[in-house]
């Protein structure tokens, strides 16, 4: 887009303004000789229309990484819209594989220590599923919060955490398992945990302070739940029936 030679917004000169390049969203810049400042005569929006929107959640849904999402959706959008950050989110539970023994795997994930923000993750011990997950500090508060999205199939099994004392002090000592360090009992969630900053940049601790709206934060981590969700599924499906076509071993 090419400027039109205007006014200085700072000067009110319009004699010595000078075309300047064009900035990040394609608009084009404008100089001053006599104040030496660049200034925008027209702004170029960079509003997505909300088909726009849809093509860029079925990505985030196909795993598509959001460094990608220039190539995928042919462009992301650089500040999200009140619309999209407002939407209800609908429970993890759907596409969830019950089995008859279970246990779960709970540990937090630090995302920001500048603005106390932890993420706080419940997984299936044998599928791999992720169950639940709230954002919040590292309080008692937030391990309730979480217990309180738990499906009810998995309320009453095993539960296996680091040794945290937030855990001990919510669950009860029948039920809670916990680990020591190094000895692997929470090793299905932590590596959870680390496929979902792979999956979901702004869980990365140098992009998180770029992603202030913890709505959308929430949004953008349950896109990725939701594909880790399918995507263990279907490797539990193919593993039945793999079992099945070769039998029991002799």
């Amino acid at each position: 887009m090419v400027a039109d030679l205007s006014a200085c917004p700072h000067c009110h000169q319009a004699e010595p303004v000078i075309r300047f390049g064009t900035n990040e969203s394609g608009s084009g810049r404008c100089r001053c000789k006599d104040c030496n400042k660049t200034f925008t005569p027209v702004s170029n929006s960079r509003k997505t229309t909300p088909e726009k929107e849809q093509q860029i959640e079925r990505a985030l849904r196909r795993n598509a990484c959001p460094s990608r999402g220039p190539r995928a959706c042919s462009r992301w959008p650089r500040r999200p819209s009140t619309r999209r950050s407002k939407k209800t989110l609908p429970p993890l539970e759907h596409g969830l594989i019950h089995l008859k023994r279970d246990a779960l795997e709970l540990d937090e994930l630090c995302i920001s220590k500048k603005r106390n923000l932890w993420l706080w993750t419940a997984v299936s011990r044998y599928t791999g599923q992720l169950l639940a997950f709230v954002l919040g500090d590292r309080t008692w508060d937030n391990v309730a919060r979480l217990w309180s999205k738990i499906p009810q199939a998995w309320q009453r099994r095993l539960v296996y955490t680091d040794g945290y004392g937030a855990y001990a002090a919510f669950i009860s000592p029948w039920q809670h398992r916990p680990c020591e360090k190094f000895d692997g009992g929470t090793c299905t969630v932590e590596g959870v945990n680390h496929s979902l900053r792979h999956r979901c940049g702004a869980l990365v601790r140098r992009t998180s302070a770029r992603c202030r709206d913890q709505s959308l934060l929430e949004k953008r981590i349950h896109l990725s739940a939701e594909a880790h969700n399918q995507a263990g599924e279907r490797r539990v499906k193919r593993r039945e029936r793999k079992a099945k076509t070769t039998g029991p071993k002799r």
